[in-house]
C-alpha cells in the first residue's frame, strides 16, 4: 500500500488506508476506492468479496459511486471475472506505476488534481 499511497499523494489526492470499509453512508466522499488483492490473501479474508461489500456499501441510485480498483501482482483469469462482477471498474495487474494508477484513473473519468511532475 505504501507506494500507491505515495503516489496518490504525489497526485495530490488525500488518502486513508482501512482494511474493512468505512462505516458511512452512501454516498461516499471518495472519488476511488483501491483494494489490494494481496491483502485479502495475508488476512486468510477474499479481496474480491471486499470489492463486492465496497460496491453495495458505497452505491446510492442517482449519485456518482467512487471508482472501484484492484490491484494485484498477478491475477487468475477467474478472478478477473470475479472482481468484474464484485463491481471493480479496473483492475492494475503487474508493479504499481505513476503510468498504470494514472491511466487507470483517467479511463473512468477522474482528474489528478495535480503531478508534481509537471509544477
Amino acid at each position: 500500500a505504501s507506494p500507491l499511497c505515495g503516489l496518490l499523494k504525489d497526485f495530490g489526492f488525500s488518502v486513508r488506508v482501512l482494511r474493512e470499509p468505512p462505516a458511512l453512508p452512501a454516498p461516499w466522499p471518495f472519488v476511488a476506492v483501491f483494494v489490494d488483492h494481496a491483502l485479502g490473501k495475508a488476512d486468510g479474508g477474499d479481496a474480491i468479496e471486499l470489492c463486492n461489500q465496497v460496491r453495495e456499501l458505497s452505491r446510492l441510485p442517482g449519485e456518482r459511486k467512487p471508482v472501484l480498483l484492484l490491484v494485484a501482482d498477478q491475477l487468475s483469469s477467474t478472478d478477473r471475472v470475479r472482481a468484474g462482477l464484485a463491481g471493480c471498474s479496473e483492475v492494475i495487474v503487474g508493479g504499481v506505476t505513476r503510468g498504470s494508477v494514472a491511466r487507470a484513473l483517467d479511463s473512468r473519468g477522474v482528474a489528478l488534481p495535480s503531478d508534481a511532475r509537471r509544477v
